[in-house]
């Protein structure tokens, strides 16, 4: 995969797991859930629109892995994927490049 997508995938999954800590402060300090709050989709809804858009760029498109490997805690609910388990941005990659070789554009 080339270096540029690579930092898209390693950026775009750094400023979700920044705004999801952020976040987490937050919602402590005020001591209220703000998963649940319109501010939090207000933030998050463009984020995921940013992810979205990423994973065109970087072939990973309509199989969304970008998606599950957030929803998974970033990789702490790891699946296995064409024969090797998914728990790092590095087998992310690994796994978006392969899945774009078995689906060239």
């Amino acid at each position: 995969m080339e270096p540029e997508k690579i930092y898209l995938i390693k950026k775009v999954i750094m400023a979700h797991m920044d705004t999801d800590i952020a976040f987490m402060k937050l919602g402590r300090a005020l001591g209220i859930n703000l998963k649940d709050s319109e501010f939090y989709d207000s933030i998050m809804d463009p984020l995921n629109d940013v992810i979205n858009a990423v994973s065109c760029v970087v072939g990973d498109g309509d199989l969304r892995w970008i998606h599950w490997f957030i929803a998974s805690g970033y990789g702490k609910k790891p699946i296995v994927a064409k024969g090797r388990e998914i728990r790092t941005v590095d087998d992310l990659i690994w796994l978006i490049d392969e899945c774009g070789k078995s689906h060239p554009e």
